[in-house]
């Protein structure tokens, strides 16, 4: 048995296999344009279909986890629309000539500098919702699709880390609980389990083994524990628990 300690994000104890939920590692591509207004219009139709994807996901939450968190999609679809990121985009597309791709991809990482040195954690995380909007962004105009939970059983969703809006199209009836490596209590995955009543654990270290795809496992999800193959003693103790 192997016992991996992370930060308990929702309570409640589960037990499955392991369903590692990787996203494919894109790169993306750098080089510069010949047609500026080409590639400002590139941008432009990517970022308004974002916005309607997220109006989608946005209807898709009232009726799932209620208004209050639903508008966890609604201030990404105000956060793309800002002004500020809309001018950060477009100048390094016309003053440096890069492709939108990288564009979006330099202004997210500025950004998200900027929310990493603050203090406060709550706001830090929004420097998350930054790169989940950009990652939007990048994987329409580079023509990916969302990753999927493909499974004949309900699992235990393991990933370096997930987005709100990961969580939220998560079929309810295979997913047991996640964890995660990154990730914390403010952040709006974390709010979006809890209202959902999703067992969850965030800040795993070395998570991500593929060793432990497809392992039994149990989640703790009251000490933030996730156990790779529990042995009899443990099982029998984290039935009994909080019963």
């Amino acid at each position: 048995m192997i016992a991996l300690q992370g930060r308990p994000i929702c309570g409640g104890i589960v037990f499955g296999r392991i369903f590692m939920f990787e996203k494919n590692e894109r790169k993306i591509p750098r080089y510069n344009v010949e047609d500026i207004d080409k590639e400002l219009e590139r941008f432009d139709n990517a970022r308004r279909t974002a916005v309607d994807e997220l109006e989608r996901l946005y209807i898709h939450a009232i009726k799932n986890v209620g208004q209050s968190e639903a508008m966890i999609f609604s201030t990404h679809q105000i956060m793309l629309e800002d002004a500020d990121y809309d001018d950060m985009v477009k100048k390094i597309i016309r003053n440096d000539r890069q492709n939108a791709e990288r564009a979006v991809e330099i202004t997210c990482e500025k950004l998200s500098e900027v929310f990493d040195g603050m203090d406060n954690e709550y706001i830090r995380e929004r420097g998350e919702d930054i790169k989940d909007i950009s990652e939007r962004i990048i994987k329409i105009l580079s023509g990916s699709v969302r990753e999927r939970v493909y499974t004949n059983e309900p699992v235990i969703v393991a990933a370096h880390a997930l987005a709100p809006s990961d969580i939220i199209q998560f079929d309810k009836n295979k997913i047991l609980a996640f964890a995660t490596e990154k990730g914390s209590y403010n952040s709006h995955s974390a709010i979006l389990a809890r209202t959902m009543h999703l067992p969850a654990i965030t800040a795993v270290p070395c998570l991500m083994n593929e060793e432990y795809n497809g392992k039994e496992a149990a989640i703790d999800g009251y000490s933030g524990t996730i156990y790779i193959e529990p042995d009899k003693i443990t099982v029998n103790k984290l039935s009994n628990a909080h019963t």
